[in-house]
Parts: structure tokens; C-alpha cells; sequence
């Protein structure tokens, strides 16, 4: 017997779900690849460590400022 107390995702909403994880992957993928290259990074440009560390706390803030700016943009512009 089927439980016809759950709701089921119509076809769209599992393409909303789909699209919105596959969305935020590509988001983070940048974090990602500024981890692997930041050795490189330190090794090329001669930098110290607490240097490249600034340059990851740089790259944060400017995503959490930019979220919420352009959020905000967005919300109120559409």
C-alpha cells in the first residue's frame, strides 16, 4: 500500500533541486581551485604565507560583501 500522506516533487521540482545543487557546486568550485593553486600562488609571486592568507580572507569578504550588495540589488530591482 502506498503512504499517500508524503508529498511527491512533481518533475519541476526535482529539476529546480537539480539545477540549484549543480548552481552552488560551480559556486564553490573557485574556493576550491584558489586552494590548490595558492602554493603555486606563494611560490611564483614570492609571497609568505600570512600574505596568501590575506589574499584567501580577501577573496571571502568580497563574496560575502557581494552576496549581500547584489542580494539586496536583486530584491530590490528584481
Amino acid at each position: 500500500m502506498k503512504d499517500s500522506s508524503k508529498p511527491r516533487l512533481s518533475k519541476e521540482q526535482k529539476l529546480v533541486i537539480a539545477s540549484t545543487a549543480t548552481g552552488f557546486s560551480f559556486e564553490n568550485m573557485d574556493f576550491n581551485f584558489m586552494s590548490f593553486a595558492l602554493s603555486s600562488i606563494i611560490a611564483s609571486l614570492g609571497i609568505s604565507t600570512v600574505q596568501a592568507g590575506w589574499i584567501t580572507t580577501i577573496t571571502q569578504w568580497g563574496v560575502l560583501l557581494g552576496g549581500l550588495l547584489f542580494g539586496l540589488l536583486s530584491d530590490k530591482y528584481g
